[in-house]
């Protein structure tokens, strides 16, 4: 066995050379794959759970949940390893399986009605969720249809308008709540 970074001979089952290099440097873990992670959390959580889907393996049902969830964010959702006092040193951090695995639990204690409406702005609205509560959602389902009827810029100037109104009101109500405090000192020295 010869080392790949200098050539050099080694023993048949060496793990490092002097030049630097080591067979733990080499070897390393892939990250978790996110069917395999769904997989373990859908048969831990119980597939009873999910009656309103057609029936099928724990597998199926997480490329299904796949297929319902937005796509990760490149930078912000990638997996990416993180040092640890362990045997190996390293561990892997997932936020793109640890949103689809959150947005399953949810989904797992909500009432068939809430379901129903959820799964109805995933598929016909094209509107994602990522595990609010329904009020919320429906919240979101409108104002999304909303944006794309007017367009994104006239959308954001218009809800640019309300957010000033709603800051200004706040305001006022903040000034005049500090002008009766001072009223009040006022009375009582």
């Amino acid at each position: 066995m010869n080392c790949e970074n200098c050539g050099k001979n080694l023993y048949a089952n060496a793990t490092s050379c002097s030049c630097g290099w080591s067979l733990q440097k080499v070897v390393r873990n892939p990250p978790p794959n996110v069917l395999d992670t769904l997989t373990e959390e859908i048969t831990r959580i119980g597939m009873h759970r999910f009656r309103e889907f057609p029936p099928g393996t724990a597998l199926e049902f997480a490329r299904y949940w796949v297929t319902l969830n937005s796509k990760p964010d490149a930078e912000r959702e990638a997996p990416h390893e993180v040092a640890t006092i362990a045997k190996d040193g390293t561990r892997w951090i997932c936020p793109y399986h640890n949103r689809l695995m959150a947005t399953l639990r949810a989904f797992a204690l909500m009432s068939p009605a809430d379901r129903k409406i959820v799964l109805a702005g995933i598929q016909n609205e094209k509107v994602w969720w990522r595990g609010e509560l329904v009020k919320h959602y429906l919240n979101i389902v409108n104002e999304t249809k909303r944006m794309r009827t007017i367009g994104i810029k006239a959308y954001r100037e218009a809800a640019m308008k309300s957010a000033k109104k709603v800051l200004a009101e706040k305001i006022v109500v903040d000034l005049e709540a500090n002008d009766e405090r001072a009223a009040i000192q006022a009375e009582g020295e």
